[in-house]
């Protein structure tokens, strides 16, 4: 019900980041907390389509279905369109994009994450995108 899906990768629960906590802390916070609710963020790649009657002069929304801004965090998802190849792709807005087909977006302007996406040689673009998501504990546990 979280949204996760297989290949997820697990960056932070409870805002402690994974990558410096063993094995067992990592579930001692998934199981033994007595919150009902956990609160992780997860990274995962998305292979989104591009519209194959793309132009250099459409705009992301034309191309994949998403629009995107540069806040904070970083580069992220303002829109998705209800339907297309980002929908289907599993995209949402707000989800954080950290890489466009492996190149890292931070730092990056936004006219330059745009561009890398129109010139995708590829029929799709790999997003590497994080976001948060909440998995609510069974009652009967």
């Amino acid at each position: 019900e979280a949204g996760l899906k297989r290949g997820d990768i697990l960056i932070s629960v409870w805002s402690k980041l994974t990558g410096y906590l063993s094995l067992r802390e990592i579930l001692d916070l998934l199981v033994n907390k007595s919150a009902i609710e956990i609160r992780c963020l997860i990274e995962r790649v998305a292979a989104v389509a591009i519209n194959p009657d793309k132009t250099m002069i459409s705009g992301t929304e034309d191309l994949i279905g998403a629009s995107f801004v540069m806040e904070m965090d970083g580069l992220s998802i303002s829109a998705v369109k209800e339907s297309g190849s980002a929908i289907e792709a599993g995209l949402q807005n707000s989800d954080l994009v950290m890489a466009i087909d492996g190149k890292q977006t931070r730092y990056m302007p936004l006219k330059k994450a745009i561009e890398l996406i129109k010139r995708s040689d590829e029929g799709d673009v790999k997003l590497t995108i994080r976001r948060k998501a909440i998995i609510w504990r069974n009652k009967e546990l």
